[in-house]
Order: structure tokens, then sequence, then C-alpha cells
């Protein structure tokens, strides 16, 4: 299940020009990889570093409650 704080890190990185890569993201924020990245985007995880968490809601991507709230449901076309 994908978390909120996963979707909006997603709308945040394809939202640059050029768009941002996962492991871009990653180095920002101090993670580790670009799979990690996709872990909180695609497979609802969460950082095991709050360090991370709090650089992410610092930085006004996603708040920390975030990543316990459910991502909102696609919009059909």
């Amino acid at each position: 299940m994908q978390t909120l704080a996963g979707h909006k890190i997603r709308q945040f990185r394809s939202g640059r020009r050029p768009k941002m890569s996962r492991a871009a993201f990653a180095t920002m924020v101090g993670g580790r990889s670009a799979s990690t990245v996709e872990g909180w985007e695609d497979a609802g995880k969460r950082p095991r570093d709050p360090s991370i968490v709090t650089r992410i809601a610092d930085l006004e991507i996603a708040r920390a409650e975030d990543w316990y709230a459910p991502a909102p449901a696609p919009v059909e076309a």
C-alpha cells in the first residue's frame, strides 16, 4: 500500500524539470539508494532513520504523519 508520503515524494520528483531521479532524491535527503526511495514510493515502506523523516518534512515535501496515511486513490479517466 502506497503511503501519502510516498505519493508526495513521487509528485515532488516528477514535478521537477528535469525530473529528479530516485537516486538524486535519496542523496538529497540522506537516504541510501534509489531502491530505498522506490520502497517509500511504491511499497509503503518508511525510513528507519528519523532524521530522514525530519529532513523530508523540513523540505515541506511530506509531513511525519503522512508516512502513516494511505495515498489517495488514482483518478479513473
